[in-house]
């Protein structure tokens, strides 16, 4: 497998979700940054919150990145 493959990107895996960009919707063609929802978000404190109580945060990463639990959209698991 080559991960020089521009199919295997964030984009089109089926855990991704698109986060709206401010007044653009959120599209898989067009937005940069998105949740991956693969796994259980950790929990964690919202940002600037040091006292706050820890809630599940799901991971942004851009639409171009990759890894190795890529599932391509519309295909089964």
């Amino acid at each position: 497998m080559s991960f020089d493959n521009k199919s295997l990107r964030c984009r089109n895996c089926r855990f991704w979700w698109p986060i709206a960009e401010g007044a653009q919707a959120a599209s898989r063609e067009h937005t940069a940054r998105g949740q991956c929802r693969r796994h259980a978000p950790p929990p964690a404190a919202s940002e600037g919150e040091r006292t706050a109580p820890l809630r599940p945060v799901w991971a942004v990463v851009l639409a171009e990145e990759w890894c190795g639990d890529h599932v391509h959209v519309g295909a089964g698991i």
